[in-house]
């Protein structure tokens, strides 16, 4: 549901996205996904924090486990943030170009 839920707002944006675009992306109902978000904004947050989670995670264990410097960990946070929202307008502009 919340890859679905991703895909509705980067295709649509956040405003013009739905909760019913979500449930047909995920092959679920409108009442499904209510029973587990209350609203578009705590599916919006909640997906958010698992992409937040993704970016954060391996850098954490490996600060823990190499006892990484603050330095670094930054770095490697910002890079890994940097090469996802890169990798979306890729997506993004090369759909838009073949609409053309």
């Amino acid at each position: 549901m919340l890859d679905a839920a991703a895909a509705a707002f980067l295709d649509c944006g956040l405003r013009e996205a739905t909760i019913a675009q979500t449930a047909m992306r995920s092959g679920t109902s409108k009442r499904a996904l209510y029973s587990l978000f209350s609203s578009k904004a705590i599916l919006f947050d909640t997906r958010m924090r698992r992409y937040i989670d993704s970016l954060v995670a391996p850098v954490a264990s490996a600060v823990f486990e190499r006892g990484a410097l603050a330095e670094n960990v930054v770095d490697t946070i910002g890079n890994r943030a940097i090469l996802g929202i890169l990798s979306k307008q890729r997506q993004t502009s090369t759909a838009w170009q073949w609409e053309k």
